[in-house]
């Protein structure tokens, strides 16, 4: 979530405009649906793609980043947080892509319950069919005693108004994470000849960047999906995300040239498998643990494949 230098809300949509001018929310077009007592709702535009492999890395990263900030900015503003809500962990179950027709998606989040210096916001992401694409929750500090952005070593970093609704930069950024190629047909007869950990890295960039000048946060969980799914591509037939978690350690300065990402299986089943991924500041420390849940499916993925339980996860079915 992106931290906002506020000790009082009195204009929602004037808070919504300072966190579109921060990098990330910017280029993606972040912007404020409606506001209720108990709720409020983001959108943002998915990115216009001119291939498959695109289409996945900017739905990867607009849902991840609309739901931490969705989460993060229910608390500050529903609870009256004051200075920021920083995320310690996100959940997100997933539930099936958006309509082909979609152009959107939209976050509702509500506070579900708050204790000392923390709160919890559940998420709900639709896009503008009504498809339900996603649940999540989030775990935010509340913490008054945040220093103010503009206080911060170097100041805060603003979207380039030129970058500004255009998320090809970010996407660009992204992309080297995931190459282009398509999974084997051929079934995986050896799996335990993969590399496992498999490590990346990949270069920091100011358009990663939060109004704090780190890495934010939906950005890094956006890089663990795509390097757990690029970990993946030796696997025959089609992959789908279940659920991610994601624990937000320590902060990822954007003044390092780059991350590393190691990505690891957890379990290596014959339809599930479970992957960890941690990045890695440049001082060796983690900054980043996400713990992803994918099924190994034979077709694109559609609503038959899923069911939600009252709780709003997600459980695949034997078909």
């Amino acid at each position: 979530m992106t931290d906002l230098a506020v000790s009082k809300i009195e204009d929602v949509q004037l808070l919504c405009e300072r966190i579109m001018a921060s990098p990330v929310e910017g280029c993606l077009g972040l912007r404020l649906a409606g506001s209720r007592p108990d709720s409020l709702t983001l959108r943002m535009p998915i990115p216009a793609a001119e291939s498959a492999h695109r289409r996945e890395i900017g739905l990867v990263t607009v849902l991840a980043v609309l739901a931490d900030v969705a989460g993060g900015l229910s608390v500050v503003v529903l609870q009256s947080a004051g200075l920021g809500a920083p995320t310690v962990e996100l959940r997100i179950d997933h539930a099936g892509p958006p309509a082909p027709e979609a152009r959107e998606l939209l976050a509702e989040a509500t506070v579900s319950h708050t204790g000392p210096g923390v709160a919890y916001s559940m998420i709900t992401v639709r896009d503008d069919t009504g498809r339900l694409v996603a649940r999540g929750q989030g775990h935010y500090v509340r913490n008054d005693g945040i220093a103010p952005i503009d206080n911060i070593p170097g100041g805060p970093i603003a979207v380039d108004k030129r970058d500004r609704d255009r998320p090809e930069a970010l996407l660009d950024d992204l992309t080297p994470l995931l190459p282009d190629t398509e999974p084997d047909t051929e079934p995986d007869t050896e799996p335990d000849t993969e590399p496992d950990p498999a490590e990346w890295r990949l270069p920091v960039t100011t358009r990663m960047a939060n109004a704090r000048r780190q890495v934010q946060g939906g950005v890094l969980l956006a890089i663990g999906q795509l390097a757990q799914r690029r970990a993946q591509l030796a696997t025959a037939g089609h992959l789908h995300p279940l659920s991610v978690q994601v624990e937000y350690l320590r902060p990822a300065p954007i003044e390092d040239p780059e991350l590393t990402v190691r990505t690891a299986y957890v379990r290596r089943g014959r339809r599930f498998r479970t992957l960890r991924t941690e990045l890695m500041r440049a001082d060796g420390r983690i900054a980043t643990s996400i713990t992803g849940l994918w099924l190994l499916g034979t077709g694109e993925w559609n609503e038959s494949q899923a069911t939600g339980d009252a709780n709003g996860s997600l459980i695949a079915s034997n078909g």
